[in-house]
């Protein structure tokens, strides 16, 4: 195990650090543009995500002990979860609402992120909600993709 002996080092900024959700959301995105990079869509198994520190994480299945899936809820602890977050879970929500089923096309889902962000969240004051309401909104694959990742991937706090 890397990085400050995880879990939720609560003195840095990291993959596993427990943030605000709208920190934690706006890396977990960056971190699934690089993702999306690297990683084939056509294959949901098919992703690999290199972490500065060395460290390989499998960014669908969450098949690592040191990277388990919904992160927070898993090895974080549950005192003051209530709008907080880590990437790796935010990183994981975005690749299953692209991946998952017939997936949304990747435009759909950059206009989705869009639409939140303009109609109200950045501020990023409860970007869940804001992307709660927003998938809704969209409907289709990119809502159903959310709706049955968000609590598997811990982001729905």
């Amino acid at each position: 195990m890397q990085w400050s002996d995880r879990p939720c080092p609560a003195d840095a900024h990291a993959m596993s650090s427990k943030e605000y959700q709208s920190c934690a959301l706006t890396e977990g995105v960056a971190h699934f543009f690089s993702a999306a990079t690297w990683n084939d869509f056509s294959s949901q198994t098919d992703c690999l995500f290199q972490y500065w520190d060395g460290s390989t994480i499998d960014c669908e299945a969450g098949l690592s002990t040191d990277w388990p899936v919904a992160y927070m809820e898993t090895l974080c602890s549950t005192s003051s979860n209530t709008n907080r977050g880590v990437e790796l879970d935010w990183l994981r929500q975005m690749w299953d609402v692209k991946t998952d089923g017939t997936g949304p096309f990747f435009g759909d889902l950059l206009d989705w992120l869009l639409t939140a962000y303009v109609y109200g969240f950045f501020g990023w004051g409860d970007p869940y909600g804001q992307l709660e309401d927003s998938s809704d909104a969209f409907g289709g694959a990119l809502n159903s993709n959310w709706d049955n990742a968000k609590s598997v991937n811990g982001i729905d706090w």
